[in-house]
């Protein structure tokens, strides 16, 4: 009885409201977090066979990837020891593939604990698209929220629900999967 209650307490003091809709809760070996669609937003979950990414979002009345704006979450392998190094090597790649693109400090988002996230914004991508990027560390790797769209406006009208996006991330960093006993 007593370690049931030292449970509880223990899981409320870290507890985090489950939104009534739709959550996607995308895992790996090295990874686990969820992220609610903002209103008005389709989402593939588990999505990197049919999208090449772990969540994939676009506008309901749109499709991937011919919408005006995308969003979706990647995860990186933890390569990287910091995440200002992370996000110094991705913009690297980036005056790369775009040597006359333009990158910008964003102001940061807040994910569902509060914690502020840095947001890199591009422009003068080879593809003509212009994107925002949120970066948030796990204990083994990286995720990068990213939208992307068609035109500045595109983006513009996007960044609320973009801002949500990352507002409904929450890491899932205890969580132990039963193992075959051998």
């Amino acid at each position: 009885m007593l370690s049931a209650l030292l449970f509880a307490i223990a899981v409320n003091a870290n507890a985090i409201d489950v939104p009534p809709d739709f959550a996607c809760v995308p895992y790996g070996d090295d990874f686990a977090f969820w992220v609610v669609p903002p209103e008005g937003w389709s989402c593939a979950c588990h999505a990197e066979q049919t999208h090449g990414v772990a969540v994939a979002l676009w506008p309901k009345n749109g499709a991937w990837p011919s919408s005006p704006a995308l969003m979706y979450v990647a995860v990186s392998t933890k390569d990287e020891d910091t995440m200002e190094k992370l996000i110094a090597h991705d913009l690297e790649k980036f005056k790369t593939r775009n040597p006359d693109g333009i990158v910008q400090v964003g102001n940061e988002l807040k994910d569902a604990k509060g914690e502020a996230l840095p947001v890199r914004l591009t422009s003068g991508l080879k593809s003509g698209r212009f994107e925002a990027i949120a970066y948030a560390e796990q204990p083994h790797a990286f995720l990068l929220f990213g939208l992307t769209a068609k035109s500045k406006a595109d983006l513009e009208a996007a960044m609320p629900a973009f801002s949500q996006l990352v507002r409904s991330y929450f890491m899932i960093n205890d969580i132990r999967f039963n193992q075959p006993k051998k």
